[in-house]
């Protein structure tokens, strides 16, 4: 579809160490809030999603997906691959919301985490890739192939995208040492007020 409207007559005023911004609020139904932004980022902070539930097919009982989610990095999901499926995690969020950024903690520290895998967001009707990881390092979908190491696993999506489910899918074998310890989505509140 097309991109709504931007809304119009923004105005910022500013008192001691605070800017108000009003604007008039775009008319079409559809519209779900808006993201305010500035030259460094959004100027909204980030939320922790709350999580209903993790699903996944782990190696054993004692892998099992509640754990990537329970907030103890020392207890840990570790993924079942059967033939060429290397296995998911799924998260499902409370309500819709806007996800921007996933938190990957792997128990036992950064040698346990996965190098191969994709982060898909769900639309309704079908999974859609946001996001891929290859040996360890983001792959760039801008095509210049010169995207940043993970590091910590801390990763944000180009943009936000409105769902209540999102999944990480193993894309190569996870042997003995890949270890989810937490799996974690933040979100970017959009806000319904002109100020």
């Amino acid at each position: 579809g097309e991109a709504p409207a931007a809304p119009r007559n923004l105005l910022a005023s500013a008192q001691d160490s605070e800017v108000n911004l009003t604007w008039d609020a775009n008319a079409e139904p559809d519209i779900l809030g808006y993201l305010p932004y500035r030259q460094d980022g959004a100027l909204v902070d980030e939320t922790l999603a709350s999580i209903v539930s993790a699903e996944g097919d782990a190696t054993s009982s004692y892998y099992a997906a509640y754990k990537a989610i329970d907030g103890d990095t020392y207890s840990y999901f570790r993924p079942r691959a059967v033939g060429a499926d290397y296995g998911t995690l799924t998260l499902v969020l409370s309500e819709p919301a806007l996800v921007s950024r996933v938190e990957i903690e792997n128990g036992y520290g950064a040698s346990y985490q996965p190098k191969d895998f994709n982060i898909e967001v769900w639309t309704g009707s079908s999974w859609l890739p946001v996001l891929s990881v290859a040996d360890g390092q983001r792959v760039g979908d801008v095509g210049d192939g010169d995207e940043p190491s993970i590091g910590e696993l801390n990763l944000r999506l180009e943009e936000p995208y409105l769902t209540d489910r999102l999944r990480m899918v193993f894309t190569d074998q996870c042997d003995w040492s890949c270890r989810i310890g937490e799996f974690r989505a933040d979100l970017q509140p959009a806000l319904e007020a002109t100020s």
